[in-house]
């Protein structure tokens, strides 16, 4: 990471065609300099359809904005001051206007709402993964030839998104886990990785973690060469169910709650140990399906935010605690080969580190006992938008399996960009959510979603940064 110089950030601005900044920036994909796009080229974003939460699983439009040649590396907090990207395509809605494999399916046919990763190919085609958010807990994606919900619409011209696409089955490729960046190999890991470009995840935008890896992961495959929705991608790096990142840390065994893993998850060794510094011995019940401590409940409804008992008052753990890898928690927005080095750095985001999580139950800065809809930490503060992972290349290479690798440096980027607020969750900072490499320039594309943009707008933010 500190080989990294972060030089700036720039904002979208144009919503012309079917859909609106507000929520989006989920995806996105580097479109290289073609004498009509600016100095460093434009990016192509996926696109929600309508503003607010009703729109949150709809994720499925893209457009393309032209890279401002000006960054701004003063602003936090808010992008109202930030450069802005000029749009030069109008926001299109990804369906298919010719048939694709089986002679009918769109996006809308199959029910897809989300896009896992897209790629301008060398000849000016852009490729769109797009699948269902809810899948199922078999949905493995790329991985499962028998099933259909999961397709690559291809546009044929990036330039002409009116035009539309060819959508078709991605029979014969990798799982969900290779389903959400793709970056260029460098030339002296190409015939040893077997490929052109990484294919990888860490996390997953969609639910169900069977679909997707427990820890980075790093595919290779060439996306040139994608044209009918076949695709052969080697796997390298992938943390399969059983075998996490964070399998060194166990679940705690008197965890009661939805949690059926046998590796701490959700971070709840921390919860737990915060949980007993209050005398609480409710940990094992279960009210409405949720978990239930009485001390902690009491806790919060006894005093309004910010006069109760303080966190950082409490004893802290001691031994081993899940600085890992969480699911859902910890997330990678993009992995790439560092050019030069043997190191294949993974950039992201990181939460519960210190004070741990769990799944379906209130935050501290609740007034009233209400769970979450999923998992979460349970201090907002307890938030690292900078979080990395360094691998060793040799490690990777030489490892009997994909889930042996252990990264050689992992944390909070000592130096990060400036945090960005999310305006509908006051108090909370804007994650990363992904992001691209571009080989000509050694810069860093990171994508920030919903950061507060004047009174009313959650814009995406697109961090640079110089290797």
């Amino acid at each position: 990471m500190a080989n990294l110089t972060y030089l700036g950030a720039f904002r979208l601005t144009g919503e012309a065609g079917v859909g609106r900044l507000d929520f989006s920036g989920a995806s996105v994909a580097h479109r290289p300099p073609n004498g009509s796009n600016g100095t460093y080229g434009s990016i192509f974003m996926s696109v929600r359809t309508e503003l607010g939460s009703q729109s949150q699983q709809d994720d499925v439009n893209i457009g393309e904005w032209e890279i401002p040649d000006t960054l701004d590396n003063t602003a936090s907090g808010t992008g109202d001051a930030l450069p802005t990207a000029t749009q030069l395509q109008n926001i299109v809605r990804v369906e298919s206007t010719t048939a694709g494999d089986n002679g009918t399916d769109t996006t809308s046919s199959l029910g897809h709402n989300i896009i896992g990763t897209m790629h301008v190919t060398s000849d000016d085609r852009l490729i769109v993964y797009h699948m269902p958010f809810y899948a199922g807990v078999t949905g493995e994606g790329w991985a499962v030839s028998t099933r259909t919900d999961k397709s690559v619409s291809i546009f044929s011209n990036a330039g002409n998104l009116s035009a539309g696409g060819s959508c078709f089955h991605t029979f014969g490729a990798p799982r969900d886990s290779a389903g959400l960046y793709i970056s260029p190999v460098p030339t002296n890991y190409q015939s040893i990785l077997g490929g052109t470009h990484v294919f990888g995840s860490g996390s997953s935008t969609a639910s169900f973690d069977p679909r997707c890896s427990h820890g980075p992961a790093l595919y290779t495959g060439n996306p040139n060469t994608f044209a009918t929705g076949q695709l052969s991608l080697t796997q390298h790096l992938m943390y399969e169910d059983g075998y996490p990142l964070a399998r060194a840390v166990p679940s705690p065994a008197h965890w009661k709650g939805t949690d059926t893993y046998t590796w701490d998850a959700y971070r709840q060794t921390q919860m737990i140990h915060y949980l007993s510094n209050f005398g609480d011995t409710s940990i094992n019940e279960n009210v409405d399906g949720n978990p239930c401590f009485l001390a902690y409940r009491n806790w919060i409804e006894s005093a309004a935010p910010g006069s109760r008992v303080d966190w950082n008052t409490l004893a802290a753990p001691t031994g081993i605690i899940n600085d890992y890898w969480a699911y859902t928690f910890s997330f990678v927005a993009l992995g790439f080969i560092v050019p030069g080095t043997r190191t294949f750095l993974c950039m992201g985001h990181d939460s519960g580190m210190k004070f741990g999580g769990g799944y379906k139950f209130p935050l501290m800065t609740s007034a009233t006992w209400t769970a979450t809809g999923g998992q979460s930490e349970i201090d907002p503060d307890d938030v690292y938008t900078s979080a990395f992972w360094a691998y060793d290349m040799d490690d990777i290479i030489g490892a009997t399996n994909a889930y042996d690798p252990f990264p050689y440096a992992y944390g909070q980027n000592p130096d990060p960009a400036p945090a960005w607020n999310r305006r509908d969750y006051p108090g909370s900072k804007a994650k990363s959510k992904d992001g691209f490499f571009d080989p000509t320039t050694n810069r860093v594309y990171i994508t920030r979603a919903e950061v507060e943009v004047g009174s009313f707008s959650s814009h995406p933010v697109i961090e640079v940064y110089q290797v």
